[in-house]
């Protein structure tokens, strides 16, 4: 089961810890990439957030610490 903000098996009440956040690419003003360290199940785990600033700032999408993307695996399961 895929938890969209955080990856793969991390069900409802999943105790979840947000690290730090660091830019990895793009300027302050966007579009960025930054990456996140959350942690569960005593293991930390690094996610990369595409963002794009429009009207506020926007998740464009969100890469996971296996490489696989919130944008590939709606496309997997609508078979795109």
């Amino acid at each position: 089961m895929l938890n969209a903000f955080f990856g793969w098996g991390v069900l409802p009440r999943t105790e979840v810890t947000i690290g730090k956040v660091n830019l990895v690419s793009g300027q302050d003003e966007g579009p960025a990439t930054v990456g996140v360290a959350v942690t569960y199940r005593g293991e930390t785990h690094r996610v990369q957030v595409h963002v794009i600033l429009d009207d506020g700032w926007h998740i464009a999408n969100i890469i996971y610490d296996n490489g696989k993307s919130l944008i590939d695996h709606y496309r997997d399961i609508a078979g795109r």
